[in-house]
C-alpha cells in the first residue's frame, strides 16, 4: 500500500517491519545494496535490529526518538566486530552555522 502511495521510484525498497518475512527481505536488500549509513528516527530496539543488516564500518545516525524509548537492542559483539559507529544529529546546530540564504535554500 505504501509503495502505491509513494510511487514506483520512491517506494522501491519499502520494507514492512511488521511483516513475518521482514528479516529475510531486509537481509536481501542490504546484501544487494550494501548500505554504509542509516538515518534513523525511531530509536527503541530499531537501531539495533538495523545495525545487524549493515556492514563493516557502517554508521547509524540517530536523529529522533519516535518510539519514546531509549536506543537499544544493539548486539555489542557484532557492533564491535564490524567496527560500526553510532552518531547523533541535531538540526539546530547544523542550521546555526548556515547563512540566511543557505537556510532558505534548505527549506524550499
Amino acid at each position: 500500500m505504501l509503495r502505491a502511495v509513494l510511487g514506483p521510484k520512491i517506494g522501491k525498497f519499502v520494507v514492512n517491519t511488521s511483516s513475518p518475512d521482514y528479516p529475510k527481505t531486509m537481509a536481501a536488500i542490504c546484501k544487494a545494496k550494501r548500505p554504509s549509513t542509516c538515518l534513523e528516527c525511531i530509536a527503541g530496539e530499531t537501531p539495533g535490529h538495523l545495525m545487524e543488516y549493515m556492514g563493516f564500518e557502517s554508521t547509524m545516525i540517530i536523529y529522533g526518538l519516535l518510539s519514546d524509548k531509549d536506543t537499544g537492542g544493539i548486539n555489542t559483539l557484532s557492533f564491535l566486530g564490524k567496527n560500526q559507529r553510532i552518531e547523533a544529529f541535531l538540526l539546530w546546530p547544523y542550521m546555526n552555522v548556515k547563512t540566511f540564504a543557505e537556510k532558505i535554500e534548505l527549506t524550499l
